[in-house]
């Protein structure tokens, strides 16, 4: 059984309010996914490597040297448009993508940087000529994450890869604020 981060994101939205001692986080980032799918390969892969294409909201608490965040991109995540071709007949076709998740981050602070592990329920929908497919998966990941001021701070994200979801890995990086 999966568990539902969002229910988690939830409790832990009441339990930690921002006028206690949680912060909220705004991340935007960019999430470079390495695909390996039987049906299609993507055309020009590399083209919207450089556009951010994650935003996320989230809290976070520390305890001590240690940090527990709660984070969605549910609110402002996009569909991306993306040429593809079909491995059957080498027709190209239309695709559409979109990635939603909801991750808990656990991390431990050693001056300015901070290395964490963090679990996400990934939703990925893909559109190809009208085919639509949803899958729901569990990620796993780590992050190296650097504190530029009280903040503010960038990571860099990996995320293990996953078979069900067709991703050899993934990897990416993040500008994130707090407050």
């Amino acid at each position: 059984m999966k568990i539902n981060l969002l229910i988690l994101l939830t409790f832990l939205l009441t339990l930690f309010p921002t006028h206690s001692f949680a912060k909220i986080t705004l991340s935007a980032g960019v999430l470079y996914q390495n695909i390996n799918d039987n049906r299609y390969r993507l055309k020009n892969e590399y083209k919207s490597l450089y556009k951010p294409n994650n935003i996320s909201l989230g809290y976070m608490h520390q305890f001590g040297k240690f940090n527990v965040s709660v984070a969605t991109n549910r609110l402002f995540s996009q569909e991306v448009k993306k040429k593809v071709i079909l491995n059957h007949n080498n027709q190209m076709a239309d695709g559409k993508f979109k990635l939603t998740y909801d991750a808990l981050q656990v991390g431990y602070i050693k001056g300015r940087f901070m290395p964490a592990l963090f679990i996400a329920n990934a939703n990925s929908k893909v559109s190809i000529m009208g085919k639509k497919e949803i899958e729901s998966e569990i990620l796993v990941g780590a992050s190296l994450g650097y504190f530029i001021t009280k903040n503010i701070s960038t990571t860099f994200i990996y995320v293990a890869p996953n078979e069900a979801l067709n991703m050899d890995s993934s990897a990416g990086t993040s500008i994130n604020f707090f407050w």
